[in-house]
């Protein structure tokens, strides 16, 4: 059976958001055209899952992200998973980015890429990031999305 992940979301034509996911949702993420993997923060794929991956021949990579980090080691972290997501949406590779359920590490990318990606303005892009992250920690996510420099990415 294949369900999309908890709290599934397109943000371009080859980059997905979601929380963790579970088998059911790899056979999901297959047939969407999903190949490449990235988790961040709370998002590890938890051991019932790697099979299902290693059988799509899914690609996995991991950053951290810890919100409560000192702002310029944030701001690096956000940065390398940026850098990642950017290089791969401009090669056409489609993405899909895995979160802890609360997803205020997704929201803060989102926002960004909203902006970088999408040309959305910063309300545009603080709205949708803050209906991500349920309003949770919600000083860290405008923060992130308001001071961290985004020329490199444009």
């Amino acid at each position: 059976m294949k369900n999309p992940p908890q709290r599934y979301r397109v943000i371009t034509k080859n980059l997905s958001v979601s929380g963790p996911l579970s088998e059911d949702s790899i056979q999901f993420l297959h047939d969407e055209g999903f190949r490449k993997i990235v988790t961040i923060a709370g998002g590890f794929v938890n051991p019932e899952v790697v099979p299902n991956l290693k059988k799509h021949r899914m690609e996995l990579t991991h950053f951290p992200i810890d919100t409560l980090a000192p702002v310029g080691l944030l701001e690096n972290q956000i940065s390398g998973v940026l850098d990642k997501l950017v290089s791969l949406m401009k090669r056409e590779s489609s993405v899909h980015l895995v979160c802890g359920p609360e997803m205020v590490e997704t929201a803060m990318l989102v926002g960004i890429i909203r902006q970088t990606q999408c040309s959305w303005t910063l309300s545009g892009a603080l709205s949708e990031a803050l209906d991500i992250c349920r309003f949770v920690d919600t000083n860290a996510v405008i923060s992130a999305i308001t001071n961290t420099e985004k020329s490199r990415w444009k």
